[in-house]
């Protein structure tokens, strides 16, 4: 993207602080002295580079990715890479990214420091997981704004579900007709015995029954049911070929799996139009849901907190290729993957995302 630096510049510890109106710039034990300058050097420049590309996505001032100087950052200080690449300790907060592995997940770690800093404005932070994407219901009528809370919700909702497609409302008719046809075979075996259901009469009688070819009206089935004429029909033909009458019972439940049959075959997509919109899981967090059954049970991935993490991440890894740019020093959420959302639902949580952006307000003031 655009420099954010004079060529050549390299940026110091309290510059990097002052800019952004962090709270500290620290190192680890083992980013200290000469033979590590280079090293340091190189993660302030990119950091530095990083949360200034990082305010231009929000469309906010630098001084406002210090989250009201509640933030503050370091490099190597609590732990030395291995699982996490980088953390975010609530209370500390303060966004640590670890020496060897810590490039690629500012953004994903400044989503969980936003995500707190709301927690923190509702009054929160004693809470087990204090995020406010943890903690809506409970954030409700605090001193955060409604309007900020209500975005919030919209992103867990864009996370977790979605309109179903068409192509998904079909799907599930083909299996409803699947369904109701087998049912309705079973039934009819299990009245068309032996060499019968080579007899061209009754094939055809289960033919026009299976292709929804029901009549019109209802026929008397005994003193209190009725079925459909072709149903009737079917009767008929079943005791002038074998004497045996079928009993009520049996009418009525191939009454029943045909007149559902038919009902399934003869909706199309005018019919699905007029049906009210279902919600349905959307395979993000589907996805979630299995990385965590993958590594045992334990919920991690599919924790609304990471999930949020993750989806910031992949919006401001988007913002910035709409940009024309790139920053893997601040973002590497790719577009593949169970960890991340993807097609249609990634610009749906991502318009919701933005919705949030939008709303949030800054001021300027002594802290950021």
């Amino acid at each position: 993207g655009e420099a954010k630096r004079l060529p050549g510049e390299d940026i110091s510890s309290d510059k990097l602080r002052e800019a952004f109106k962090f709270k500290g710039v620290n190192f680890g034990n083992w980013m200290k002295g000469d033979a590590n300058e280079k090293e340091r050097q190189l993660h302030l420049n990119h950091a530095y580079d990083s949360f200034m590309d990082l305010a231009d996505v929000l469309g906010v001032p630098p001084e406002a990715m210090s989250l009201n100087g509640m933030l503050g950052v370091a490099i190597g200080a609590q732990g030395s890479g291995g699982f996490a690449a980088a953390h975010f300790v609530p209370g500390v907060n303060e966004i640590n990214l670890t020496r060897e592995s810590g490039a690629g997940s500012l953004a994903h770690e400044w989503g969980h420091a936003l995500d707190h800093y709301f927690a923190r404005q509702a009054g929160l932070t004693r809470a087990p997981s204090p995020f406010l994407t943890s903690v809506l219901k409970t954030a409700e009528g605090s001193e955060i704004r409604q309007e900020v809370l209500d975005k919030f919700k919209a992103i867990v909702q864009a996370m977790h579900k979605r309109p179903i497609t068409q192509e998904e409302v079909e799907s599930q008719r083909q299996e409803k007709i699947a369904s109701a046809m087998r049912n309705l075979d079973g039934w009819m075996k299990s009245i068309v015995r032996g060499d019968l259901m080579d007899d061209a009469e009754v094939a055809k009688a289960i033919e026009r029954i299976k292709s929804g070819d029901l009549g019109d009206g209802f026929v008397a089935a005994g003193r209190s049911s009725a079925v459909k004429p072709a149903i009737a029909e079917f009767g008929k033909i079943i005791k002038e070929k074998t004497g045996r009458v079928l009993q009520r019972t049996d009418l009525s439940a191939i009454n029943s799996w045909a007149t559902n049959l038919q009902y399934l075959q003869s909706q199309n997509d005018g019919d699905a139009a007029h049906v009210p919109q279902q919600m349905v899981e959307t395979d993000y967090s589907k996805s979630a849901a299995s990385l965590d059954k993958e590594k045992g049970g334990k919920p991690y991935w599919s924790t609304t907190l990471e999930m949020f993490a993750r989806a910031f991440d992949a919006f401001v890894s988007d913002t910035l290729e709409a940009k024309a740019a790139k920053n893997t020093y601040l973002s590497h959420a790719g577009r593949d993957g169970k960890t991340v959302p993807t097609g249609v639902e990634r610009t749906a949580i991502n318009a919701a995302i933005k919705g949030l952006v939008d709303t949030v307000e800054t001021k300027s003031g002594e802290d950021g």
